[in-house]
């Protein structure tokens, strides 16, 4: 078989598959090159949502931080169409541990100063909170150290909840 060939059966396999057959479909009544395509599919599939997921999560944390109320905690709330949208401001415990190490060396401080021995060096915060509240560390540039992430939460309208149930009832049920 030619490659040109091999591409046209693939072509003409994956136009044969639709995606409601991919994602609900008998995978025992698939043929060997059937559930090969499949794979591929729901494989691209996969990775195509991932991205988007990540680009629909970082849309709506600016929209929420442009356009929602912001809480005293830095957490923005936004309402559209019954769904709210929340970007929760979360700060890290523990502040950079190469800070940290820095700190110590121009402190002319000891690892074990900020670090408790494990099987792998790890901080100890109670040690590190120490060592800022004695002087012994700067203050400003641990607590500036402490990574910012946000958490997106998307609490989703009653009305669009029932719909959404009910297309993932057919889906599951082959309709």
């Amino acid at each position: 078989m030619t490659k040109d060939d091999q591409e046209s059966n693939e072509v003409a396999l994956f136009a044969d598959l639709n995606i409601k057959k991919v994602l609900t479909g008998s995978i025992e009544e698939f043929t060997d090159s059937q559930a090969a395509t499949a794979w591929a599919t729901v494989d691209l599939m996969e990775k195509v949502v991932k991205e988007r997921k990540d680009q629909l999560r970082e849309s709506l944390m600016n929209r929420a931080k442009a356009g929602g109320v912001k809480r005293e905690n830095g957490t923005c709330d936004m309402l559209t169409d019954g769904t709210t949208v929340t970007c929760e401001r979360r700060v890290a415990t523990l502040p950079d541990e190469d800070v940290v190490k820095a700190c110590l060396k121009e402190a002319k401080l000891q690892h074990e100063d900020a670090f408790t021995a494990q099987m792998v060096w790890t901080m100890d915060p109670s040690k590190v909170d120490f060592l800022v509240n004695g002087g012994m560390l700067p203050a400003e540039k641990i607590e500036a150290s402490k990574k910012e992430t946000f958490v997106l939460k998307v609490k989703v309208a009653p009305a669009l909840k029932t719909k959404l149930d009910s297309v993932k009832l057919r889906l599951n049920s082959g309709q």
